[in-house]
């Protein structure tokens, strides 16, 4: 049944493959333990009590809220698609109810280090300078998840409309304005990339230096290289720069459903971190410059 269910998420639900490796995983920890623990193998048999004895033993070990939060979702799913197929009678994750996650400052760059980021000459000579260089900025000026930067293919750059087409989760199609700042860049890039690799080169638009298509792990690589060059930066992932496009929209007074759009977030909800963001700023902003901010209260 397991195999048959990530093959429901896979071509039904479309889930990424990190998304579709990760719930594998998380079912398959949680079967294999109640299987050691309960000696239990068929899933009618699994109760809702052995599964929340599982997450109490999980965050006893260490393991974060956030991390249950996720292995939650993957095996209340397949529960779910175990009692669609009259597999169970019911869904044991249904009425569990987690601790909530504690919340962490979401890290992004201020404007003044990522312009000095985007304006430095650490890029090297040649095309995978300016495929690199082009990396940073189509994240940082699109908000483009990894995922969605790696799986661009030509035909979605559009320089004539100066639009870019993004497949997100759910393969939900989202169009992203090419600002001008990047409009350069794109077509410096698409000229260097035909040069060197002629006609046969791949229809993916970002490519390693050898032609090959630059997946996930690739961009990942590339970009921990140049923003693990900034000192105060305690994060250097593409997410990092998703996260600062979205700042840095918000802090210049960009409508929040308009940054939700940009973003391809199902929901206002998942957007709306950024104003905690945002406030979180401004709060050291006060503290640090205003004059009688940090005097003691002599009320």
């Amino acid at each position: 049944m397991l195999n048959d269910f990530i093959t429901y998420i896979e071509r039904v639900k479309r889930y990424s493959h990190y998304t579709v490796n990760g719930y594998r995983k998380n079912i398959t920890d949680f079967l294999a333990h109640i299987k050691k623990r309960h000696k239990v193998t068929k899933y009618e048999h699994i109760t809702t009590a052995m599964l929340r004895s599982y997450y109490d033993r999980r965050i006893n070990d260490g393991i974060a809220v956030s991390t249950v939060h996720r292995e939650h979702s993957a095996i209340s799913l397949f529960w779910q698609y175990l009692k669609r197929q009259s597999v169970v009678t019911h869904n044991i994750a249904q009425n569990i109810i987690l601790p909530k996650p504690s919340h962490r400052l979401t890290p992004f760059i201020p404007q003044s280090q990522m312009y000095q980021l985007l304006d430095c000459n650490t890029f090297a000579d040649g095309f995978s300078g300016l495929r690199d260089r082009l990396i940073l900025e189509l994240l940082y000026y699109t908000g483009m998840r990894r995922s969605e930067l790696g799986n661009l293919k030509q035909r979605d750059v559009n320089l004539n409309d100066m639009t870019i087409r993004v497949l997100g989760k759910g393969r939900k199609e989202r169009i992203i304005p090419i600002v001008s700042t990047i409009y350069d860049l794109i077509k410096y890039y698409r000229r260097a990339k035909y040069q060197k690799f002629g006609e046969d080169s791949s229809s993916t638009f970002i490519v390693r230096n050898d032609g090959s298509d630059a997946d996930e792990r690739y961009i990942y690589k590339r970009v921990h290289f140049y923003l693990s060059q900034i000192p105060s930066l305690k994060q250097a992932s593409p997410h990092v720069l998703r996260h600062t496009f979205a700042t840095h929209l918000l802090d210049s007074g960009a409508d929040l459903r308009a940054i939700q759009l940009l973003l391809g977030h199902a929901g206002i909800t998942s957007t709306q971190i950024y104003t905690h963001t945002a406030i979180e700023h401004l709060k050291q902003v006060y503290n640090r410059c205003h004059p009688r901010a940090n005097l003691p209260n002599e009320l």
